[in-house]
C-alpha cells in the first residue's frame, strides 16, 4: 500500500492519505493542505505498520513519524492521529 502524510496549510494538523498500489502519489490531492511525507508501508502478523521507499514522483521519503500515523487510522482509533507531531 501507499500513503501520504497531509498537512493542513492553517492548523499544521497531519492527515494521513492511504491508497492502492495503481495510483500514483503524483495523483493525490488535498485541498487545503500539503504533502510532508510520502512511501510505502506494510502491516506484519502483529499489526505492526513499517513505512518504506520514496514516493519519486513527489519527491518525499517517511517520516519516522508515519508508521504510527498510518496505525491510528487503519485501527480507527480517534482523532489522536491529527496531531501534529513537531509541536508535541
Amino acid at each position: 500500500m501507499k500513503y501520504i502524510i497531509f498537512e493542513d496549510d492553517k492548523t499544521g494538523l497531519r492527515k494521513p492519505v492511504i491508497f492502492g498500489d495503481h495510483t500514483a502519489h503524483s495523483e493525490i490531492r488535498v485541498k487545503r493542505a500539503h504533502p510532508v511525507s510520502a512511501g510505502f508501508f506494510l502491516i506484519d502478523e502483529t499489526g505492526l505498520v513499517s513505512t518504506f521507499g520514496d514516493a519519486k514522483s513527489i519527491g518525499l521519503q517517511p517520516a519516522d513519524v508515519d508508521s504510527n500515523l498510518i496505525f491510528y487510522v487503519i485501527k480507527n482509533l480517534g482523532t489522536m492521529f491529527f496531531l501534529n507531531y513537531d509541536k508535541i
